[in-house]
């Protein structure tokens, strides 16, 4: 079913006035009535689909700055941001930029040396999740990179 998320509901109408009615995909269907006359159904199944309030595809997202943390040894990324199409500047916690890819709600991409790359989440040896280009090894030196956020 490709992109698409929600739940199918059918229901097996077996006489007028009489159904089943059941939520997934039928595991077995049994013949129901006996009208083996030409051009009768013997099943009539009605397929409804309910669609979920989540999006199927997620927004696609740049991001232009970052905020990290130098002090600290293990240099990470605080705040990810960039610039919204009406000239707007966004800007997100590193947690904040996780969730929403896991929620399928962004997908993030960063400009990376000479090409364009996708932003994924990694663990670290502690479990911790962070962010890092899809082409970086450990250390997320694309991120790194770019240029500070703007106060």
């Amino acid at each position: 079913m490709g992109y698409l998320s929600g739940s199918l509901r059918y229901e097996v109408l077996s006489a007028p006035g009489t159904a089943f009615v059941g939520r997934g995909v039928p595991r077995k269907i049994c013949r129901v009535g006996t009208m083996f006359a030409a051009k009768q159904p013997i099943l009539q199944l009605k397929l409804h689909w309910a669609a979920t309030k989540i999006d199927p595809m997620p927004k696609l997202v740049q991001i232009q700055y970052v905020k990290c943390d130098k002090a600290n040894p293990h240099q990470r990324v605080r705040y990810v941001g960039g610039m919204n199409p009406d000239g707007t500047r966004w800007t997100l916690s590193e947690d904040v930029a996780i969730a929403g890819m896991k929620e399928g709600k962004w997908r993030f991409w960063a400009a990376g040396d000479k090409k364009s790359v996708w932003v994924v989440t990694a663990k670290s040896a502690s479990g911790r999740e962070y962010l890092k280009a899809e082409t970086d090894w450990v250390q997320p030196a694309t991120l790194f990179a770019l240029p500070d956020c703007p106060s």
